[in-house]
């Protein structure tokens, strides 16, 4: 015959245990501070890397205020225009925009840097896929009296917002050469980044005809590109079909450019 179940006598404590603590040891459980910890200890942070720029280096950053807007094209020009001149191309190697414009391939040279030659313009780009600018080694020893053109490639604001060399000259450099496309979203765009960087230190190259806006973007003008072009440093630079499907390749970028690329120099260069 099967015992029969009893009750055993329950005690109950002197004193009841308050709500209070009953929540906060549930919650602890829930976290999981009665069980052996498993977590990995945190990473650092990967150390900011500093850029000087050789004595009487002449840096110039050009920063697009969109994708596929014309901002290499504007970097290779503006460095050609001269002879002492390199183009620093800070894109993922996936991304460059630069990737087929040497003419002479020079091999890798220090931290991932790969170097080129175009004519009398020095190429540096990359050969990895830095993940962000931060990540970004400094560029190459340049040479006193040289213009160092920066290809960003990055987001504006993520330039503005992030530490390490690009974030730095992001912040500090005085030319800032904006590129945007003739369109209500692009001069928006190039709007929000006159902005961000501050317009006393931008100067503007707009891919457009070069004797007129169209109507539409013209009324959409916002106060700070209006003064920009009144102040001279907003330029045009026509729209050019087959750059814009082959992109950048050794063949010489279009004579109609250089106008462009000097009177930009003209201002841009003490």
């Amino acid at each position: 015959m099967s015992q029969p179940i009893t009750r055993g006598r329950v005690r109950t404590p002197a004193r009841p245990v308050p709500i209070g603590e009953l929540l906060d040891a549930w919650l602890a459980v829930q976290r999981g501070q009665f069980r052996h910890s498993t977590a990995t200890p945190p990473v650092p942070a990967p150390a900011t890397v500093a850029w000087q720029p050789a004595p009487g280096e002449v840096p110039v950053l050009v920063v697009g205020c969109g994708g596929s807007v014309g901002a290499s094209t504007v970097a290779l020009l503006l460095a050609g225009a001269i002879d002492r001149a390199r183009v620093v191309d800070c894109a993922p190697a996936s991304h460059s925009g630069l990737a087929g414009a040497s003419t002479a391939e020079l091999g890798e040279a220090a931290n991932g840097w790969l170097a080129g030659r175009r004519d009398t313009t020095l190429i540096q780009r990359r050969h990895d896929q830095p993940p962000t600018p931060q990540g970004l080694p400094a560029p190459l020893p340049g040479d006193p009296g040289w213009l160092t053109v920066v290809d960003s490639w990055w987001e504006p604001r993520q330039l503005l917002t992030q530490a390490g060399w690009l974030a730095d000259l992001a912040r500090t450099c005085p030319r800032v050469v904006l590129v945007t496309r003739a369109s209500i979203p692009g001069m928006a765009r190039l709007e929000a980044v006159l902005a961000t960087f501050g317009p006393e230190r931008c100067w503007a190259v707009v891919v457009a005809s070069p004797h007129r806006l169209p109507s539409p973007v013209e009324r959409s003008l916002g106060s700070r590109t209006v003064q920009l072009r009144a102040s001279g440093r907003l330029f045009s630079l026509p729209p050019n079909p087959v750059l814009a499907m082959s992109g950048i390749t050794t063949e010489p970028l279009p004579r109609a450019f250089a106008a462009t690329a000097h009177q930009l120099l003209e201002g841009l260069l003490p």
